[in-house]
């Protein structure tokens, strides 16, 4: 049988020897001991905690105290009828002038014993240990010499010279504070038995559940959520900051009213899933709930992410107002120039200007930039907007995509919202404002709102002269990511990235940027990554994975000898580059298959 561990703290020193001589009575307790009163005990406390024990047993305001600072169980060792008839029929013939000075719950059994002995012996009522000094200076004034109390007060009226006596546990009052341990172990035992259980059947759900309070520390978290957030259970008391900056922005604005009723939400670099997430009472008082889950529903009408302007770092191009539109000068710069609308075809830039545009605001380090793109329009979505947009402050920047889809009313409500906002408030459009205002597509008084302040991104075919400035602010921020150290590309690989046509626009350059970096050894991006890159093209089109807008299909009208060159770099690069491998599939020999490679690099 596994044995309490109980602590007692003991104010006086007699009360470790009471307690030592009944531990054959406790024989299924393992005791610990520790002697200090209420002025001792604060430091304490951190050890206590680190020991583990089952329960606390200590006195009056030690045990008091201890309730305000441990997550322990504390039990009171209560002052008896038996400890109080002892001490009055101590005193009671004695000659000098006496005054009880103690808390309610003893003066109240003192009172009542005292009247039932028929024996007068003045009182003093005290609600807190600080007034225990007054008490006793005014009692010293009125000719009292002996004062009754607990360790502090008794300490106190020695120190003004005053002659005190102690009010002691016996035996009987040691024993049913033990009683009480007993049968408070068994309750923890149950609930604790019932927790587990629940914590069981939580962790085994694909559901992550995590409750925080008011400081954004975790108190309960499921091992789904930390799984999805990419957190360690063992360091979730860490700071939020550190562990995952998406959780403390979530509370950021939560903080602020906002309350996530199942809308997708992305927090990079991990999947999207589905949350849930508001107000919620913790133990410790006010909180917050999250509920999240990996499973998108088809009923979500929202996609949230979220950025800190501090963690943005993107090319220095895209913050120059004439990269864009001549008319950005200033644009954003000023709280008053929002809401401001942004067009131009995806990929374009649009999300990373507003990001740049932050940056060169205030400090940053609080601003938070809110990405809300509607995946459907429907009254999920229409609640979420206002609940968001008219809950934030003005550290929050939005930015809005996809609001075309939504339908003429609900774009006119969209426009006073957005009017009564704190937030910095920036719509997306692929289309020019004004086309879409033309083809019924956007509200009037919503393009009223923003038709004076509409930014045009063109696309990356019409800016060829920011192409190498962009490859070359592409591969460094690719090297901070994969470790490479690479420091540019042969003169034939630029001249070839530059004649691309680009239809994904600056995603389609990252996203190439980025897979040249990682194929690349040395400290160039060589002539063989083009090789590399084409059959790379070539294995996306052929299996359907190309999910660029506007990609070039394979052309099945070339010559034989075109197509044939197609399909050895496709089978060179499922085969890794091994031109044994890939000649055996192709049922040539090797020698051929190198005479061949030859000719498509002519």
């Amino acid at each position: 049988m596994m044995k309490i561990h109980a602590l007692v703290i003991a104010p006086y020193k007699g009360l470790i020897e009471l307690t030592s001589s009944l531990k054959e009575e406790l024989q299924d307790f393992r005791i610990s001991m520790l002697q200090g009163d209420l002025s001792e005990v604060l430091p304490m406390v951190t050890h206590i905690e680190e020991g583990k024990y089952d329960v606390i047993i200590s006195r009056g305001g030690t045990a008091r105290l201890l309730r305000q600072h441990v997550s322990i169980p504390v039990i009171d060792i209560q002052v008896s009828g038996y400890d109080i008839m002892r001490i009055i029929t101590l005193v009671k013939d004695t000659q000098s002038k006496v005054e009880m000075i103690g808390f309610p719950n003893i003066i109240d059994g003192f009172i009542a014993v005292s009247r039932i002995m028929d024996i007068q012996i003045q009182h003093t009522v005290i609600e807190h240990e600080n007034e225990a000094g007054k008490a006793l200076v005014k009692a010293k004034e009125t000719g009292v010499s002996m004062v009754l109390g607990d360790t502090v007060t008794v300490r106190m009226a020695q120190e003004l010279g005053l002659e005190g006596v102690l009010i002691t546990s016996g035996k009987e009052s040691v024993l049913e504070a033990f009683a009480q341990a007993r049968y408070m172990q068994t309750i923890v035992k149950r609930y604790q038995q019932k927790c587990s259980l629940y914590e069981q059947l939580l962790n085994n759900l694909d559901t992550g559940f995590a409750v925080f309070d008011e400081n954004n520390m975790f108190q309960y978290g499921n091992n789904t959520f930390f799984s999805q957030w990419d957190i360690s259970p063992e360091h979730s008391k860490r700071e939020l900051r550190e562990q995952n900056p998406n959780i403390t922005r979530l509370l950021d604005c939560l903080k602020q009213g906002v309350v996530f009723d199942e809308v997708i939400t992305i927090c990079e670099p991990l999947q999207p899933f589905v949350l849930s997430a508001g107000p919620s009472t913790t133990e410790s008082g006010p909180g917050f709930y999250m509920k999240t889950n990996s499973r998108p529903s088809m009923d979500s009408e929202l996609k949230v992410s979220f950025s800190m302007g501090d963690m943005l770092s993107y090319p220095l191009l895209l913050s120059r107002d004439n990269a864009a539109n001549t008319g950005t000068e200033g644009i954003g710069k000023e709280h008053g120039d929002f809401p401001i609308a942004l067009y131009g075809e995806k990929g374009t830039g649009k999300r990373l200007w507003s990001l740049t545009r932050i940056q060169s605001d205030q400090p940053v380090r609080d601003k938070l930039f809110i990405e809300i793109e509607l995946l459907k329009s429907g009254k999920r979505s229409v609640e979420g907007l206002q609940n968001i947009l008219l809950q934030v402050d003005e550290s929050i920047v939005l930015y809005l995509n996809g609001i075309e889809n939504m339908e003429p009313v609900h774009q006119k409500s969209l426009a006073a919202w957005i009017m009564a906002s704190h937030a910095q408030v920036i719509l997306s459009f692929e289309q020019n404002p004004a086309v879409l205002l033309g083809e019924g597509n956007l509200e009037a008084t919503l393009y009223e709102l923003i038709k004076d302040k509409a930014v045009f991104f063109p696309p990356l075919r019409e800016r060829r002269e920011d192409l190498e400035t962009l490859i070359r602010s592409f591969i460094a921020k690719s090297n901070e990511t994969t470790g490479k150290q690479i420091v540019g590309m042969r003169a034939s690989v630029l001249n070839a990235l530059l004649q691309q046509p680009w239809t994904g626009n600056l995603i389609e350059l990252k996203e190439t940027i980025d897979w040249l970096v990682q194929i690349s050894d040395g400290d160039f991006i060589e002539e063989e990554a083009l090789h590399l890159l084409a059959a790379q093209k070539i294995n996306r089109v052929v299996n359907g994975a190309d999910t660029q807008e506007n990609s070039s299909k394979i052309n099945l009208n070339q010559t034989l000898e075109e197509i044939e060159r197609d399909i050895i770099l496709v089978i060179m690069e499922e085969e890794e580059m091994n031109q044994s491998k890939a000649a055996k599939r192709l049922g040539i020999n090797r020698s051929t298959l190198w005479r061949k490679l030859k000719q498509t690099e002519s």
